[in-house]
């Protein structure tokens, strides 16, 4: 019978009650796409045509390295623990295959990539990949998705022959690849490999951006507005249908992930623009007999996870949260 839980909290820490009115006093317009920890070296106008090359902030990779190949012409990075997390080999091997949000626009930010190299040094066993996608507006899902999917496919394939089991991971922009990636190849070929897990962080699981309580949380979210929500999908969404389940996972079907017995790990702070869409996101992983397990959070920001570099103590617990419900499956 499939899991299905939700733990659900609503503390605020004075220390992140501060940071979000510093964000929203500094406004979207002078930070463009979010809180300045979030941003990338590289602007959404720079990115090229196709995979874009990420930079690595090394000095921040709590001691994990890094190694670059390209695999069908995407720039993909290898995330390797450190030499004491290397020397706990318990349990089966682990890969986390990542896809960072960014509105579809932007790399990779240095909160990503200290993201994964946390999960690798504290889940045993365990390397992760930092796929890098193409963005838009140089690229949108017409022209590019069939390559990320098959991208996708050959890292599961690389990883099945390893005996490794696949952790899909992402956030935002991410999330909404880490769940429409497996609906999607699956409706394509029954047969397509899937992850084990999904962990999926904020996604973003509709391209309309026309749910009418978004209005009513955008005067609370410190990042994300409404208007920018809409500008993201519909540079992403090119000349594919608004309801085209490959973009808005919300309307993808569940059933033949749930079959596979993937379960899914959800976190979803509700001080966020895509807050209202992801908790009809919530209902329909229950309805699907997805096996999965949530945390709701109340005012808490868009990917606040990422946070737990800057102390602050939800994006901690829910870091924790994840890497207990991870192991739990192990």
């Amino acid at each position: 019978m499939a899991t299905f839980k939700v733990t659900e909290k609503d503390s605020q820490a004075w220390t992140t009650w501060v940071a979000h009115r510093a964000m929203q006093a500094v406004g979207m317009d002078t930070l463009v796409y979010g809180p300045r920890f979030l941003r990338p070296a590289k602007t959404a106008a720079a990115q090229p045509v196709g995979s874009p090359e990420l930079d690595i902030p090394l000095a921040r990779m709590r001691g994990c390295t890094v190694e670059h190949r390209v695999v069908h012409d995407f720039h993909v990075y290898d995330i390797l623990p450190s030499k004491a997390a290397a020397s706990d080999q318990s349990g089966p091997k682990k890969k986390l295959m990542y896809f960072a949000g960014g509105g579809f626009q932007m790399p990779a930010s240095p909160a990503h990539w200290v993201f994964c190299a946390e999960l690798v040094n504290k889940l045993p066993n365990t390397t992760a990949v930092m796929v890098s996608y193409p963005l838009a507006p140089a690229n949108s899902a017409p022209n590019v998705y069939h390559l990320v999917q098959k991208v996708y496919l050959a890292l599961l394939a690389e990883s099945k022959d390893k005996q490794e089991t696949v952790i899909l991971g992402g956030d935002s922009a991410g999330g909404n690849l880490s769940i429409g990636l497996p609906t999607s190849t699956l409706k394509e070929d029954s047969k397509a490999l899937c992850p084990a897990i999904i962990l999926t962080i904020s996604p973003a699981v509709e391209t309309t951006h026309d749910n009418p309580d978004i209005k009513l949380i955008e005067p609370f979210d410190p990042m994300l507005t409404q208007a920018y929500c809409k500008n993201a999908s519909k540079l992403w969404r090119g000349e594919w249908p608004c309801e085209d389940p490959r973009l808005s996972v919300l309307y993808a079907d569940l059933a033949p992930v749930a079959a596979r017995g993937t379960h899914l790990i959800g976190v979803v702070g509700k001080y966020d623009c895509l807050a209202p869409d992801d908790m009809l996101f919530v209902e329909r992983t229950k309805q699907a007999g997805l096996s999965s397990e949530w945390l709701i959070w109340d005012k808490q920001m868009h990917c606040f996870p990422l946070a737990f570099t800057f102390g602050f103590p939800e994006a901690i617990e829910a870091k924790d949260w994840i890497i207990k419900k991870i192991n739990d499956q192990f």
